[in-house]
């Protein structure tokens, strides 16, 4: 079967790849491959008040971390942690920082629960980004998605015990069984991430026109659709996902879930058509040169690609890329300035 994926794969050539001369052309282009995502995403839930509750609100030396949870839909809700920093400032720029695979929010918030596995597992990812970025002066949320952290748990409606059934993966377990009835995963999560903006947006102490998103993995998936998508999110954080379908989902390792699939995406658009939607915005590219995942050379070319489209919309200087020397993880070297710069 692995032959088999990978001759039709090749034989694949999207039919709305973005290869404009000018900028009329763009226009052109980005409505019609807006209206087609839009089409994939399928059935979206219907807006219902956020109802927002504050659980917990410990203070630290540097910031306060509070844990909320609001309202994305009639039959779910978010829980998050708010990071807020200790400066004297009534509106503070915002960040959604989104986690990847692994413990959900508490990984990007640093939070280990005294497991030294989890400690070592966010310093060698550099994953407590909301601890930094708050630490400078952003506001920062982070939500958990769906199936991470506290909205993993698996309860079967016919009994059982809680948590994913044995021997199955969580992500391609709530793809599947959202498929039978046409409500995609992502495009949920990407609905929460939209959801999250409106919670900030409702918040005094955010400044609601200055808010930016970044994430490490599917973090950067996360990142990557909803920027594009969402044009209240200002600037954005690629880490670690930016790369082509073509190539990464046939790695040996099949480093892909059903948390980052919409069916029928690839006969439409690649990654770069993707991102193209976030242009003229802000946007900074981080991939390491040891990335198993999601190879460099690959998230090279596709920069390179999106690159040109900026150039054609006379914001080379909105887009930029780190290419450092590791594995998959979050680099941080360029992300602060560029936040401190475009927000």
């Amino acid at each position: 079967m692995a032959e088999y994926w990978l001759r039709r794969y090749r034989r694949v050539r999207p039919l709305l790849s973005c290869e404009p001369s000018t900028t009329e052309e763009y226009r052109i282009w980005r409505k019609r491959f807006q209206t087609k995502l839009m089409e994939m995403l399928g059935e979206l839930p219907e807006k219902v008040p956020l109802e927002p509750e504050l659980l917990e609100r410990k203070e630290f030396e540097d910031y306060l971390r509070e844990k909320v949870v609001f309202q994305s839909e009639k039959d779910a809700s978010v829980p998050a942690y708010v990071l807020i920093p200790k400066f004297e400032n009534n509106k503070h720029p915002a960040l959604i920082c989104s986690h990847g695979h692994g413990y959900g929010k508490s990984d990007v918030c640093g939070i280990d629960e005294g497991d030294e596995l989890r400690r070592r597992w966010i310093k060698d990812l550099n994953y407590d980004y909301a601890v930094q970025f708050t630490k400078r002066g952003f506001l920062c949320i982070a939500p958990d998605l769906r199936p991470f952290g506290e909205r993993m748990e698996w309860q079967h409606p016919y009994g059982g015990m809680p948590g994913t059934p044995p021997g199955r993966d969580s992500c391609n377990l709530n793809f599947l069984i959202g498929s039978l009835i046409g409500v995609n995963l992502l495009a949920l999560n990407i609905w929460d991430m939209q959801r999250t903006i409106d919670y900030l947006q409702s918040r005094s102490d955010v400044d609601s026109k200055r808010i930016g998103m970044v994430g490490l993995s599917y973090g950067g998936t996360m990142t990557l659709f909803t920027t594009a998508l969402d044009e209240r999110v200002k600037a954005a954080v690629i880490s670690g996902y930016l790369n082509s379908w073509f190539d990464f989902p046939l790695l040996p390792d099949f480093p892909i879930c059903g948390s980052q699939i919409l069916p029928d995406l690839l006969r439409f658009g690649d990654h770069a058509e993707i991102a193209a939607l976030v242009a003229p915005r802000p946007l900074l590219i981080e991939t390491g040169t040891r990335d198993p995942i999601f190879p460099y050379k690959t998230t090279l070319k596709t920069f390179k690609k999106l690159k040109r489209i900026y150039k054609l919309l006379d914001s080379e200087d909105a887009l930029d890329i780190d290419v450092h020397d590791g594995a998959h993880m979050f680099s941080g070297r360029k992300s602060l300035k560029w936040f401190t710069r475009w927000l």
